[in-house]
């Protein structure tokens, strides 16, 4: 329970929420990084002295049976109430067979790491054998995501939240179950003979020690043998289809999450389209949240928890990116001053603007709405746009 109330404290406020559960419970599991660690550590406390006790009483008991006769609070109840206190960080549950794999990834590690602990105190002294196995899981979850190997990177279970055309990648999934199950099964093996408890340490060590790096060896030549392609990001394409529909003669195609805000979205591309009419520039007729679906549309990156200001920034954005050839991400100070004057054309005020752009953006976009109007802004806007920087689409 303290593990959980712990996960949720400092998870509760992480980030923001976007309605993408995927995406949130991935970033509700970033509590992995300490509560593995500590599991693990717990773990090999609460088995000291257990081999020594029952080699004196003659018992012939396994050590799983000792396991989970006496320690299945921490061996099986910790893992389930941190991921409990994942759900209720992210606010959601799990709601489609993806966000069910990250749940099983999440209870797979921080099982795996509970067994660790018990196998090194049953190969170790305990001083060596409780950091001895928090080390151990420290390095798999908190430290290999910070490596520069893509490699190291889908072997950890920590993949932080990430846009709503994401997923996790298949195989980083695969990989740390690979991983997970090897150190459960390894340690299973070692604590289920009948010998357990007269294991002389000389023999016990290399083979505790055997345990994760055989894991480490079968996940690494899974991803070497793999298809799918590695980069630092641990995730691929997502595949959901959007929900589409259409209003007099706009289509607007959203992600499922964020499917009840397309009357809102229409709304707000009615108003920017009379704006851009009265510029005599192109009107929005097509708007979309997957660039590989419908590329010729404008990409919109509206989420659960965008305000109506934040949307009509966000169309503004889109609109401008859409008006460049290959432009998946608008910068530079010609792209603000554009976005800023269509956003302000849309009912946007400056204070509800000063949060995300400098006060110098600001009033060089109010002495443009001053200088010039009518089709005069779309004049202005146009000839811009050439110094619009852009970071190239995929």
């Amino acid at each position: 329970m303290l593990f959980a109330l712990g996960m949720w404290m400092s998870t509760a406020n992480y980030s923001a929420h976007s309605g993408y559960v995927v995406s949130d419970i991935s970033a509700a599991g970033i509590a992995l990084c300490y509560s593995g660690p500590l599991l693990a550590g717990f773990a090999a406390f609460w088995f000291r002295g257990r081999p020594r006790f029952h080699r004196t009483m003659r018992s012939s008991r396994s050590g799983v049976a000792v396991l989970l006769t006496g320690g299945w609070p921490l061996l099986i109840g910790g893992p389930l109430v941190c991921c409990a206190a994942v759900l209720l960080s992210a606010r959601a549950l799990p709601t489609d067979l993806v966000s069910a794999q990250l749940m099983v990834v999440f209870f797979a590690v921080l099982a795996a790491c509970a067994l660790l602990g018990a196998v090194s105190a049953w190969a170790l002294p305990v001083v060596i054998a409780v950091p001895a196995s928090t080390i151990a899981c420290f390095m798999w979850i908190s430290y290999l995501p910070s490596t520069g190997s893509p490699l190291l990177h889908h072997m950890s279970p920590t993949i932080d939240g990430f846009a709503p055309t994401a997923r996790p990648a298949s195989s980083g999934i695969v990989a740390v179950l690979i991983l997970a199950a090897t150190v459960a099964l390894g340690a299973i093996a070692c604590l289920g003979r009948r010998t357990w408890d007269r294991t002389p340490r000389l023999a016990a060590v290399p083979v505790m020690l055997a345990v994760p790096l055989l894991a480490v060896g079968l996940s690494a030549g899974y991803l070497h043998t793999s298809t799918a392609p590695m980069g630092l990001m641990v995730t691929q394409d997502r595949s959901t289809p959007l929900t589409c529909t259409t209003h007099h003669g706009l289509k607007v195609c959203l992600w499922p999450e964020v499917a009840d805000r397309a009357e809102e979205v229409v709304e707000a591309t009615a108003s920017m389209n009379t704006t851009l009419e009265s510029w005599g520039l192109p009107r929005i007729t097509t708007i979309g949240q997957d660039r590989q679906q419908a590329s010729d549309a404008l990409y919109l990156r509206v989420d659960g928890t965008t305000d109506p200001a934040g949307l009509r920034l966000m169309l503004a954005e889109g609109y401008i990116e859409q008006q460049k050839t290959s432009c998946a991400a608008g910068e530079g100070q010609a792209f603000y001053e554009r976005s800023v004057v269509l956003a302000r054309a849309q009912g946007v005020s400056t204070a509800e603007l000063a949060a995300e752009f400098p006060q110098e953006t600001l009033k060089a976009a109010s002495e443009v709405v001053q200088e010039f109007g009518g089709r005069e802004l779309g004049a202005w806007f146009t000839e811009g746009l050439d110094q619009v920087r852009c970071w190239p689409s995929a």
